[in-house]
């Protein structure tokens, strides 16, 4: 179907996706949301109580909204609530190394997400592509 190149280097063979193949853009979509951020990390997030919502923001949010650009080196996460730090910062661990990427997560409460207007960084991040994670915190 030429989804992919080859090339072999002695034993090893190099495969490669054609990003120029008619099915590219759909075949990485639904891996992404089937294998990739958009699945491992509300999985992990899920472990954490008192996370109101959470959004992927950035370069990553970007290109799942079908901006081109460079594959991101690390997935920008925006918390919204009061989550405890240490179990934050585990399961961030976690779908880091899950998703081969360094999640990076910014936490602000409910009060700062509604009320945008004063904070610059927050008008620029609801200026810009959100994802949101539908992540499914068990209630303690």
């Amino acid at each position: 179907m030429a989804l992919v190149t080859t090339e072999k280097h002695r034993q090893a063979v190099d495969v490669r996706a054609r990003r120029d193949a008619p099915s590219f853009r759909a075949l990485s979509e639904l891996l992404n949301f089937t294998y990739g951020p958009a699945a491992v990390i509300p999985n992990q997030l899920a472990e954490v109580p008192e996370i109101t919502a959470a959004y992927i923001f950035g370069s990553w949010a970007e290109r799942l909204s079908g901006e081109s650009g460079e594959s991101p080196g690390h997935i920008d996460v925006l918390i919204i609530g009061n989550p405890p730090r240490d179990e934050l910062y585990e399961a961030t661990r976690r779908a880091s190394s899950a998703v081969g990427r360094e999640v990076n997560t910014h936490v602000i409460s409910a009060e700062q997400w509604a009320d945008t207007d004063s904070d610059r960084f927050l008008r620029t991040v609801k200026e810009r592509p959100l994802f949101r994670l539908e992540v499914e915190v068990p209630s303690r």
